[in-house]
C-alpha cells in the first residue's frame, strides 16, 4: 500500500475511518440555521428513486404551504393517474407526472392526463427520472408554473 497505509496502522486506522465514515454517513451540518440534520442518501440516487426524494425534499422546503399528495388517481376515463399533486384548500395547484420510460409521456393515457389538467386550469408537468432533475431545477420548475 501507500503512504498513508504505513502511517495509519491498527488502531489509528480504525479510529480515522469510523471518524470519516460517521462524517460521510450520518450528518451535515446545515449553515444556515447551524443545526445538524441527516443526510438522505435517496437525494443522490439516480432514477425515479432519487428524483421522487428530492422532488418531495424541494416541497418540504420551499413549498410547505402547499399539500403534497402522492398517486393522484385520474380524473377522466382512460387517463393515467398523477404522480404528486399540490394542493392548498383543498384545490389542486400542480399536477405532476414522474415518469421513468422515455416515451411515456407520448402514451394516450398521459397525454388525456395532461389535457385533463390543463381543461381545469391546473398546471401539469411532466419530470423524466433518466434526466438530472437536480433540486435547483424542480424548485424553478414549479416556479415557473405560478408556485410560490
Amino acid at each position: 500500500m501507500g503512504f498513508f497505509s504505513n502511517l495509519l496502522k491498527g488502531e489509528a486506522r480504525k479510529v480515522v475511518s469510523n471518524m470519516v465514515g460517521k462524517a460521510v454517513d450520518g450528518f451535515v451540518e446545515n449553515k444556515e440555521v447551524n443545526k445538524v440534520v441527516p443526510i438522505n442518501r435517496d437525494l443522490q440516487a439516480s432514477g425515479e428513486k432519487g428524483l421522487r426524494a428530492r422532488f418531495e425534499q424541494v416541497v418540504a422546503a420551499d413549498f410547505s404551504s402547499y399539500e403534497l399528495r402522492k398517486d393522484i388517481p385520474a380524473s377522466e376515463a382512460g387517463a393515467v393517474g398523477y404522480t404528486y399533486g399540490l394542493y392548498k384548500g383543498g384545490m389542486p395547484c400542480a399536477l405532476i407526472n414522474v415518469i421513468s420510460d422515455r416515451n411515456l409521456y407520448k402514451k394516450p393515457g398521459y397525454v388525456k392526463a395532461k389535457q385533463a389538467s390543463v381543461n381545469r386550469g391546473v398546471p401539469h408537468m411532466n419530470f423524466f427520472s433518466h434526466m438530472p432533475n437536480e433540486m435547483g431545477y424542480i424548485s424553478n420548475r414549479l416556479k415557473e408554473n405560478g408556485l410560490s
